[in-house]
Order: structure tokens, then C-alpha cells, then sequence
């Protein structure tokens, strides 16, 4: 005869009740650890330290609901969901801090909130939403998936969603910054750089407001589909970079941006002239590959300081040459 496996639920106050065939439910004090791998325990009080082990899935139901779904083991029966609402405190690039809501009121007395640190790594999905993947071992990850939106603030991403106060049940409006800098290395997509070394960064799939800028705007475009909810739906996202272009070495032109603070970071461009007319100068980008972004910039005769032929000779050097036939700089 098979012996009935136990089930598992959350008390209000994030203790663990065990349901058995037996006994019924039983809550047991005590509060759960992450150790390594992610991988979910539960320290119960008043033992020498008796640990019992979880292995699952974790998920995000929303931006308040951080859920870990039970894989059936010898002891445990499988499907069941613990639901832990909260918030989540604070991201880096390795890493998302989540910590549950305010105890009620029976739980106050003796209760502790229940804190997480979940290590991994940040990319986008398909439909360009920020996902967060938690680390279990063996090349395996969990995706928590933001449904929510994201936009930029001062060259910085900024992930928003809304959520109800437990005091007064009112909207608020929370935020997440996250901490990087971008890239454009494709003609399609631009990154969110968080960690290189740790491969966390987002790639979205974008398209250029328009290929033809400015120099003097000091700004690139954006239009980005952002899928809200279950990607069901897209929300079309207008992305401005704003920064200042600056002539560097060899025919190269980079792209600084602030990230506050004085915090500046650079985007290299490899160049090549399109155009010239008697106070501009079309500036072709390449990316480090060599490859063309689609994206010509404007310069008026100011910008290059009487550096104009040092310029055009660099943009000249190379195999890789596409001044286009005719091409001279009439000052």
C-alpha cells in the first residue's frame, strides 16, 4: 500500500503548514532559508536545527507574489504552490532581493518577515520583457517574468507597476532601477548592459525612430514593443538615449552618455562618410564588428573644429573603406 505523501500551504504569516492524512493540518513554526543553488528550506523552531528540503520551481505570479511550485518527491506530493507576497526590495546584476509584507496582527508579537536572496542572472525575453533567471545548478535556471513595463530615466531602465497599500488598499506606484549602461551593437537591437562578465544584460528588438539624427540634438530614438501580461498584447515604448557625440581617434566618433552623478560611459562607433554638403558632414556608424548599424549623424562644420581632413583620412584607412565616390569637404 502506498503511504500518503504530505502537502504543503503558507500560513498569512509565512509559516509552514503540513496537511497529512493522519494528522490533518499542522503549522509548524519556524522560517525558510535559501542555501546553495537556490534551493528552498525550512528551519523549524524549537529543533535542532531540523531542516526540511523543497525542490521546485520558482515564479513570479506578480511583482507582490513570488510563488515556488513543489516537484513531487517520496515524501512530498507535487503541484503544491507556496505563495510568498512581498516586495522586491532591491536587484543587482546578480542578484533580486525580495522580502515578504508586514506580519498581521496575531503574528506580530514573536513573527520575523521572510527575506530572500536569489542569485542569477538578468536578460529579455522574447517580447521584451525584463526576466530575472535563478540559478539551480547544472546550467538550469527559473524565469521570473516582469509583466509589467519598463522606460528610461535618465539614461537609466526603469522597471514601474503598480500595487495596492495594506493599509489603506490605495494604488501605489513602485519602481525598480536597475543599474547599467547601453549599447548598440546590431541594427536591430540595443543592450542594457548590467554585468558583462556575468552575461546579465538586456537585448531588446528595437527600431530607430528615425536612421537620419541630428549631431547637434545630441539624442537616438526608439520605438520598442514591450508584451504586457502574457505578452498577449504589445505596449509601444518610445526610448530616447540622450547624450553627446565626441570626436575620437582614427575617424571613430563615440556616443557619451550620464547615468547621473557624473557617471559618463562612452559608445564607440566605427564611421563612414554618406554625405557631405557645404556646412555638413553624414556620418555613417559602424559597429566594432565593422558592420553598418543603418544610422547616419548629421555634423555640422562646428562640431569638427578644423579637424575635418585629419577626419576624413581615418574614416579613409582600412579595407573596409565606403566613402562613397566624390566625396570632399568644401571649407
Amino acid at each position: 500500500m502506498t503511504k500518503p505523501k504530505n502537502r504543503y500551504k503558507l500560513t498569512v504569516d509565512n509559516q509552514l503548514a503540513v496537511i497529512t492524512s493522519r494528522s490533518g493540518r499542522i503549522v509548524l513554526p519556524g522560517r525558510f532559508v535559501l542555501e546553495d543553488g537556490n534551493r528552498l528550506s525550512y528551519i523549524v523552531a524549537g529543533t535542532a536545527r531540523r531542516l526540511i528540503h523543497f525542490r521546485g520551481i520558482w515564479s513570479l505570479k506578480d511583482e507582490r507574489t513570488l510563488q515556488f511550485t513543489l516537484f513531487e518527491t517520496k515524501r512530498h506530493a507535487g503541484g503544491d504552490v507556496l505563495y510568498f507576497k512581498g516586495t522586491i526590495k532591491a536587484v543587482t546584476p546578480r542578484s533580486l532581493y525580495y522580502r515578504s509584507d508586514g506580519l498581521p496582527e496575531p503574528a506580530r508579537a514573536g513573527g520575523k518577515p521572510t527575506c530572500f536572496t536569489l542569485r542569477g542572472r538578468w536578460q529579455a525575453d522574447e517580447y521584451n520583457r525584463l526576466t530575472f533567471l535563478v540559478e539551480r545548478g547544472s546550467a538550469q535556471y527559473d524565469r521570473l517574468t516582469f509583466r509589467g513595463t519598463w522606460e528610461t530615466k535618465h539614461n537609466t531602465l526603469v522597471y514601474r507597476y503598480t500595487r495596492k497599500s495594506l493599509k489603506t488598499r490605495a494604488k501605489v506606484e513602485q519602481s525598480i532601477e536597475f543599474k547599467g549602461f547601453w549599447d548598440i551593437g546590431a541594427r536591430e537591437r540595443i543592450s542594457y548592459v548590467l554585468d558583462a562578465a556575468a552575461n546579465s544584460s538586456f537585448s531588446f528588438k528595437i527600431q530607430l525612430e528615425s536612421p537620419n539624427l541630428a549631431g547637434k540634438d545630441g539624442a537616438i530614438t526608439y520605438r520598442v514593443g514591450v508584451g504586457i501580461g502574457h505578452a498577449h498584447r504589445l505596449r509601444i515604448n518610445t526610448i530616447v538615449l540622450y547624450g553627446t557625440w565626441k570626436l575620437g581617434n582614427e575617424g571613430g566618433i563615440s556616443f557619451e552618455m550620464e547615468y547621473g552623478k557624473g557617471n559618463y560611459r562612452r559608445i564607440e562607433f566605427e564611421t563612414f562618410l554618406k554625405i557631405s554638403e557645404r556646412n555638413t558632414i553624414g556620418v555613417g556608424l559602424k559597429n566594432r564588428q565593422g558592420e553598418d548599424l543603418g544610422i547616419t549623424v548629421c555634423f555640422r562644420r562646428t562640431f569638427f573644429r578644423n579637424k575635418a581632413a585629419w577626419f576624413l583620412r581615418g574614416s579613409q584607412s582600412g579595407q573596409d573603406s565606403r566613402i562613397e565616390a566624390g566625396v570632399s569637404i568644401p571649407w
